[in-house]
């Protein structure tokens, strides 16, 4: 006898492919949900009439959800077939399933669907170590990226801080943890120069490079969250050597007490990079991490004096920090700073001393008083990298005080006033720059308009300000009061950076500008409006409005502020 194929039991109608379900019976679908006679045959169609979304308002989904989320628990702990345990997992947040995970709702033999779904994130690694599973939650760190690796222990505290009982993390899941973020610098450390190093020390420079790139991030944050292991840690066979570095680079000298500092000394120096490639690269880095590590731990100067100044002897002359090709205009303030903290070698700091007073002499320029404010000296950001080399170099005992001295003669006198008031210099310093400071008419002082107003030309002296600065960006300062100024001219504004000039408190003054060169021509107001998408910097409005007078065929492009005339 024929019998028809039964069709599949759904909870709703299909519509152009989709299921259905009637918003108004998502509650009575929950209610069937957590109903304890409800029979297994029921559970397809309740699954889906709770984890398909709403295609309505979004509120219609909403109680979906809320259905959902009542019934969860009673579902998780019922519902056994595979694939609909997989639509439950699917259509909750990855919080809730972490949540059903250390209620133990969840188990390890939902994990294959769980990270499925959602992949692998830090409080489902808490919540599995939670539920009793340390090991398999040790093993879902590998899927872990650094960012999320470290915010599986702010997760562990969280759970502490809501009320949860105050438990310490695992030590095989804190074990884990280590040896994942410590385990590159270790490899690193082994053998620094081999292709397969993890750390290209050669290209990570610049102040601060290798205590972030090689003894910072993941393996500072790992370590900072048991500090009562770090005995322990530095005594690693594997670990160990890298856990000095780190702590040595990151640690708060006061949170090392002598015994463990001294266990970190014979890393202070950074042996293991004493041989790399590039040695003017990579010395120039190891010479500026050991400073860093003798001003962070002041307690090393009396223990490992000697070891310190070998290993920087060991930098300048592999290194040859010293040579002209190697100390440009840009290293030294950082190389002054650092031989001054640990070298001893005269001659290398009298040769330094030499390189800061053939610096480029600054442009100084004084602020306008403005309000309560006094004025005040604004350098650029080289500008007062020649007092602050000298304050650092005079505060080496080892430091020549006459080529000190001697530099003092080129120095500019906002720079002599500067040194006279620096908490960097040293007290002999102070009193010297104070009387070698002379009067100074080099100074650019900004004067506000009502200032201006007693000048017979105010707008002389508003353009003998754009003389003496230029074009450098950092006196942006000195073009900003020339254009706010009341008495700026046209032909001051169109010195000024097009950037600045064109900006919404010029939009006045620049607009009539604008319309005299552009006219009644279409094809000049849309290059306007194509060039002001895009406004050029370090080029003057003068030299920005003459290309828009050039047909637009043209292929000239603006010429810089320095080239252009006053």
């Amino acid at each position: 006898m024929f019998r028809p194929e039964r069709p599949r039991v759904s909870a709703g109608r299909r519509i152009g492919g989709f299921t259905v379900v009637n918003a108004r019976t998502y509650r009575l679908w929950g209610v069937l949900a957590c109903r304890e006679d409800l029979p297994e045959a029921a559970f397809a169609s309740v699954v889906e009439a709770l984890t398909v979304p709403s295609r309505g308002a979004e509120h219609t989904d909403r109680w979906r959800r809320d259905a959902l989320g009542a019934a969860l628990a009673v579902l998780f702990a019922r519902v056994r077939e595979p694939a609909l345990r997989a639509a439950l997992i699917r259509a909750v947040t990855r919080e809730t399933v972490a949540d059903h995970v250390r209620e133990s709702r969840l188990g390890v033999e939902d994990l294959p669907i769980i990270t499925a779904a959602h992949r692998v994130w830090p409080a489902l690694v808490v919540a599995v170590a939670g539920a009793g599973h340390v090991r398999v939650a040790a093993n879902l760190l590998d899927a872990l990226n650094d960012w999320d690796l470290d915010s599986v222990a702010s997760y562990w505290d969280i759970r502490r801080r809501s009320g949860e009982p105050a438990r310490p993390m695992p030590d095989e899941l804190l074990d884990a943890i280590l040896h994942r973020t410590l385990g590159p610098c270790a490899r690193a450390l082994a053998d620094p120069g081999a292709p397969s190093c993890p750390m290209d020390w050669a290209r990570a420079t610049g102040p601060g490079s290798w205590r972030e790139a090689a003894f910072g991030g993941s393996a500072w944050r790992a370590l900072q969250g048991c500090p009562d292991r770090w005995p322990d840690l530095v005594a690693h066979p594997y670990l160990g050597r890298a856990v000095r570095h780190v702590l040595l680079a990151h640690a708060d000298t006061e949170a090392l007490d002598d015994a463990l500092l001294e266990a970190c000394l014979p890393v202070l120096t950074l042996p293991e990079l004493a041989r790399l490639p590039r040695p003017s690269v990579t010395q120039r880095e190891r010479l500026g991490e050991i400073a860093e590590r003798v001003r962070r731990h002041p307690r090393v100067r009396g223990i490992a004096a000697d070891d310190v100044h070998v290993a920087v002897s060991e930098c300048m002359r592999r290194g040859r920090l010293s040579s002209a090709r190697i100390l440009t205009d840009d290293a030294v303030p950082r190389l002054a700073r650092d031989l001054a903290a640990v070298g001893d070698n005269a001659r290398d700091l009298a040769v330094l001393c030499d390189r800061v007073a053939r610096l480029p002499r600054p442009t100084v320029v004084v602020r306008a008083e403005e309000g309560r404010y006094g004025p005040g000296p604004e350098l650029g950001w080289d500008q007062g990298r020649r007092v602050d080399a000298l304050a650092h170099l005079a505060t080496n005992p080892n430091t020549p005080r006459d080529a000190v001295a001697a530099v003092l003669e080129h120095l500019h006198p906002a720079e002599l006033r500067a040194l006279a008031c620096a908490d960097t210099a040293p007290a002999w310093l102070r009193a010297v720059a104070r009387e070698q400071a002379p009067g100074d008419d080099t100074t650019v002082r900004l004067l506000t308009d009502d200032e201006l107003d007693a000048h017979p030309d105010p707008a002389a002296v508003l353009a003998s300000w754009l003389d003496r600065v230029g074009d450098d960006d950092h006196f942006r300062t000195v073009q900003h009061a020339v254009r706010q100024s009341r008495h700026c001219t046209p032909e001051l504004l169109l010195r000024l950076p097009v950037d600045d000039a064109l900006g919404q408190g010029a939009a006045d003054t620049t607009a009539p500008l604008l319309i005299e060169v552009c006219g009644t021509d279409p094809a000049r107001w849309a290059d306007l409006s194509t060039a002001l998408d895009r406004l050029p910097r370090r080029v003057a409005l003068g030299t920005f409005l003459e290309s828009l007078a050039v047909p637009s065929t043209s292929t000239s492009s603006p010429e810089p502020i320095s080239s252009r005339g006053g």
